[in-house]
């Protein structure tokens, strides 16, 4: 039996999920009943994003870096990060999965790509797709969450992941011939 990926595990749970929105955390987030009140909630919600990120921090109070922006050089992708931040900000996608989804606009993208076994490549497979689709993913410094342990690096090492998101993605071009 394999094992499921983190994608696979959020595509179960939004496949039970009847609320128009739901929230990926981690379990090594410090989880406060306050972390998200129906008057945030109803906030983000009337954004009518795709996906809202928060600000997150290390167990230390230091910023971790939640806006990723692509480059292309010599046809390469590379994404950039930082962590300076202002409310509505957009970003390629949300750091470890992290966010307030929409369920709806989540389902139409078909989820995440259970065949993309790296978490990295994964995310930016759905992220890229939003993107492709027209949806936003953006930054809310009203939403702000704080790891309680260490936090694992990102594995963006090419791999057979890499590839899957390279030809799902970067490979089609579209050339308008009459």
């Amino acid at each position: 039996m394999e094992k499921a990926n983190d994608g696979d595990l959020v595509n179960l749970a939004v496949s039970e999920v009847e609320s128009p929105h739901f929230l990926v955390l981690r379990d090594t987030l410090n989880i406060t009943p306050t972390l998200l009140t129906s008057s945030l909630s109803e906030k983000l919600s009337g954004l009518g994003v795709f996906c809202v990120v928060p600000r997150v921090f290390a167990r230390t109070n230091q910023a971790i870096p939640v806006v990723f922006s692509p480059s292309a050089k010599k046809a390469v992708l590379k994404i950039d990060s930082s962590s300076q931040v202002r409310d509505g900000m957009a970003t390629l996608y949300p750091f470890n999965l992290i966010g307030f989804y929409d369920t709806k606009k989540f389902k139409e993208l078909g989820g995440f790509d259970g065949q993309i076994n790296n978490p990295y490549w994964q995310n930016l497979d759905l992220s890229f797709r939003a993107w492709l689709w027209g949806e936003r993913i953006q930054i809310s410094t009203s939403l702000a969450m704080t790891f309680s342990d260490e936090i694992s690096a990102l594995d963006s090492t090419p791999d057979l992941s890499q590839l899957r998101f390279f030809l799902k993605n970067m490979a089609p071009v579209y050339k308008n011939e009459r």
